[in-house]
């Protein structure tokens, strides 16, 4: 009877301790995700970004050299619609530049921020789990230690109605 109490409880413990694990398991993964889903969104936005300036710079590239076609021409209203052209296109690739430098840091702080909010989980998850697996291996060893506690008193009945038949 105590064998088969002792083969329950344990295997009680066994099975709430293999709960909890596969719980830190999937915690981790959910953490892993999020971490990995906002790396792929920052990697995508500086490829946008990237690419943005890279127009910009290209617009930029064009328009001074038309500006220094006309200037060589001698054409002044050439000149004149060139160099509109030219600030047009500088101010347009500073503020791609800016915005775009400014939106990629922006992501990058939030990557970090729910990076760090993801590991405070994971942290405060793996610390209620280690809380359950005190409280159910406290509950283990108070449920083994009950038993034993039962058996014995069962034990002590018996023999001594056992001694009391013998007396008889």
């Amino acid at each position: 009877m105590k064998k088969i109490i002792l083969i329950i409880s344990v295997a009680i413990d066994t099975f709430l301790l293999t709960s909890c694990v596969k719980k830190a398991a999937t915690e981790s993964t959910a953490q892993d995700t999020i971490v990995s889903t906002v790396d792929t969104l920052t990697r995508n936005l500086e490829n946008i970004a990237d690419t943005a300036i890279a127009a910009a710079k290209q617009k930029l590239d064009v328009a001074k050299q038309a500006f220094e076609d006309a200037k060589a021409k001698g054409d002044k209203a050439a000149q004149d619609a060139a160099e509109k052209v030219l600030n047009d296109a500088q101010a347009a690739w500073d503020a791609i530049k800016n915005t775009t430098s400014g939106a990629v840091e922006t992501v990058k702080n939030a990557a970090n921020s729910t990076s760090n909010a993801a590991t405070d989980l994971k942290d405060a998850t793996v610390q209620k789990i280690n809380d359950v697996k005190d409280a159910v291996s406290n509950a283990a060893d108070n449920v083994k230690d009950k038993t034993t506690q039962t058996v014995q008193q069962a034990k002590v009945k018996i023999n001594d109605g056992i001694d009391k038949l013998k007396v008889k």
